[in-house]
C-alpha cells in the first residue's frame, strides 16, 4: 500500500499525475516533454472501483532513458480514499499509454504555467526598472 496523501489532495484537488511513489503532482517538470510523457507516462485504474490515474512508470533519478516499459506494472495505485479501501492494497489494471490529446493537455498546463511565470517576471522586472532611484 502506498503513502496517503489526503491532506494535499483534500486542498489541492486532482493531481495531473502521480509519480512511481505514489506521491500527486501538479505541475510538470522541466524535462516532462512530449517524448518522456509518450514513454513513461501510463493509465492504470484500480482493480475495486476501476478509478483511473494518470502515473509516471519510472523515476528518472533512477532509470536510464532506454527502460522498455511493455509489460511493466505499476503495483497497487495511488491511495483514492475511504470509498475503496481494498483498492489500495491490490495491484492496478494496466490500461496503456497516454492519447496524444491527453499528452497534449498534459503540456497545454505545462505551458500554461511557463507562460504565466515569465509574465510575472516581466512585469517584477518592468516594475523594479520604473521604480524611483535614490541617489547617494
Amino acid at each position: 500500500m502506498l503513502d496517503s496523501f489526503s491532506e494535499i489532495i483534500e486542498v489541492m484537488g486532482e493531481p495531473l499525475y502521480y509519480n512511481i511513489h505514489g506521491a500527486p503532482h501538479y505541475i510538470l517538470k522541466w524535462y516532462h516533454d512530449e517524448e518522456h510523457i509518450f514513454k513513461y507516462f501510463r493509465k492504470i485504474a484500480c482493480q475495486e472501483c476501476a478509478k483511473v490515474f494518470v502515473v509516471e512508470m519510472c523515476d528518472p533519478i533512477y532509470h536510464k532513458d532506454d527502460t522498455d516499459l511493455d509489460g511493466a506494472m505499476y503495483g497497487d495505485p495511488p491511495r483514492h480514499g475511504s470509498g475503496c479501501s481494498a483498492g489500495d492494497t491490490m495491484s492496478s489494471d494496466m490500461i496503456g499509454k497516454l492519447t496524444d490529446e491527453e499528452i497534449d493537455d498534459l503540456l497545454k498546463t505545462k505551458n500554461d504555467l511557463e507562460s504565466a511565470d515569465k509574465t510575472a517576471s516581466s512585469t517584477k522586472q518592468t516594475t523594479s526598472d520604473d521604480a524611483p532611484k535614490k541617489s547617494r
